[in-house]
């Protein structure tokens, strides 16, 4: 009786499209449950929105100290969408519902994948993508990136499917552009593995029509470049400084590709349901050894590439960082990709299912205790007056759920003294051409490196601020700054120092 209610359920496409829409939830569940999203660069990202949205506003003084550069350009996809739900929404809320979207990004992948795949039974793999939706990238905040992942994968299923004629261009082109305006190094990516896939088809002689989209595809990449070479010259123009090429050490890259499975330090209970979904994945995969069952043997290719980038890449290239890193995510879908073609037995459905909730609940609770920890900033920055200068010094910027990892999840924290009460000024935007908020050179105020507190000094940096927001001091730290300045509020490892030479003002 069992045995057969298990194979009824794994062979009903009604029970797989009712666990995709379960996963679904629970991947928003941790969005919208809590406040603060365990994203260490999403508040300052969230913070630029806020300035495009209120730049005008008398109420706050963004247009004292900051440019808005509000030119067309990549990497403008989450701000677009937070500024389009922001006409609706308090910003905190609009912020959320543009990362629902990349939640909807990966499941609308994982219906598209099953629809194109056309299989005699429900692809399970798929649910694989959900667990991955909280990888790397999204517990560091790069939104912009997270979007363009499932984007890259749709596109290239498109590639593959496409055949010749004007609709297949129209749409290639469409998605060349989302791809671009998101994030243009995914657009290189899909451009070399577009063409990497088109070559496999050509090999194989399954795609007559592949030269011409090979074509197209190699058009896209040469003004791909072009468009680089004129972003580099127009921010040399500019005065921006180039960081010059770094490569991270082989055992650290090692950690980050390792991510998902060594969260915060080794965890045994962390592992076990990633086993298990290896070793029924393996079991499925032994099954099938005389079944003849053909698999996208290419998107493993994919993966493998992805995987040994992370290793070869540099971490950084002149202005362009998280090079290296941003392929783990990356090789996880590819694999993800692949599974969603193997078929999995009725037992092996049931134990994939189970494993892949265990991931989900214990990714789900990481989140909420990082955001229980980001919360202790809130009673110390509400106390804040609106539009007011602010120091930020954040000795430790760590948490024990990414213990020996390099991830810093209270950067960042600091931002939702602007987000909450609203204007002001703090050092620490990102000082890249490639944001569209930048300092007014006459705004600009002096400030210790944010990633070395240890240098700060009131004669040097101190004077220009009114409140000094320390996260992690030590009693030495508390002494100097009593010289100064007065405590005002503390808050777990926060505490909040006003300036006494203010207090004259």
């Amino acid at each position: 009786m069992r045995a057969a209610l298990l194979k009824s359920l794994s062979d009903s496409r009604s029970a797989w499209l009712a666990a995709v829409a379960l996963f679904t939830l629970a991947a928003l569940w941790p969005i919208w449950s809590d406040r603060f999203l365990a994203m260490q660069d999403y508040p300052l990202h969230l913070l630029q929105t806020q300035m495009i949205q209120f730049r005008n506003d008398p109420a706050f003084d963004y247009s004292r100290n900051f440019e808005l550069v509000l030119s067309a350009g990549p990497y403008m996809t989450f701000y677009a969408l937070t500024l389009a739900f922001g006409l609706l929404f308090p910003i905190e809320v609009a912020g959320k519902l543009s990362v629902s979207v990349y939640v909807l990004l990966v499941a609308g992948l994982v219906l598209a994948i099953s629809r194109y795949r056309r299989t005699d039974f429900p692809s399970w793999g798929l649910l694989v993508f959900f667990p991955l939706i909280f990888n790397q990238q999204f517990f560091l905040g790069n939104v912009n990136f997270l979007y363009s992942m499932p984007l890259l994968l749709l596109a290239l299923l498109d590639l593959e499917r496409a055949h010749k004629g004007p609709w297949s261009a129209v749409r290639m082109l469409g998605w060349q552009l989302s791809l671009f305006f998101t994030h243009p190094f995914t657009f290189l990516l899909y451009v070399a593995m577009g063409a990497f896939l088109l070559l496999w088809d050509m090999r194989l002689k399954s795609r007559p029509a592949a030269h011409w989209r090979l074509v197209l595809l190699t058009a896209a990449g040469c003004l791909q470049a072009c468009w680089l070479l004129f972003e580099r010259q127009a921010s040399q123009a500019e005065g921006a400084i180039a960081a010059a090429p770094k490569w991270v050490p082989l055992k650290s890259s090692l950690n980050y590709l390792g991510f998902m499975f060594n969260s915060g330090g080794f965890s045994r209970l962390a592992v076990i349901p990633w086993l298990a979904v290896l070793a029924v994945v393996a079991l499925a995969l032994w099954q099938e050894r005389k079944s003849r069952a053909r698999h996208s043997l290419r998107y493993l290719w994919l993966a493998a590439a992805c995987a040994l980038a992370v290793f070869v890449f540099p971490f950084r290239l002149y202005d362009y960082t998280f090079i290296n890193l941003r392929m783990a995510a990356l090789a996880y879908f590819f694999v993800a990709l692949f599974l969603g073609g193997v078929r999995f037995s009725p037992v092996a459905v049931a134990v994939l299912v189970l494993s892949l909730a265990w991931c989900m609940f214990g990714l789900i609770a990481k989140q909420h205790r990082i955001s229980v920890e980001i919360a202790e900033v809130l009673p110390v920055v509400e106390v804040i007056p609106r539009n007011s200068t602010l120091l930020p010094l954040v000795f430790d910027r760590s948490s024990p759920e990414f213990a020996g990892t390099t991830f810093d999840p209270h950067l960042h924290d600091h931002n939702y003294y602007h987000l909450v009460v609203g204007g002001g000024f703090n050092p620490y935007l990102f000082q890249t051409h490639l944001n569209p908020v930048r300092y007014k050179p006459q705004a600009r105020r002096p400030a210790p490196a944010q990633y070395q507190p240890f240098l700060f000094r009131y004669e040097q940096h101190g004077a220009p601020y009114q409140y000094y927001l320390v996260r992690g001091g030590r009693p030495a730290d508390e002494a100097y700054f009593s010289r100064f300045s007065t405590v005002i509020k503390k808050s777990g490892r926060w505490a909040l120092y006003r300036q006494r030479a203010s207090l004259d003002q």
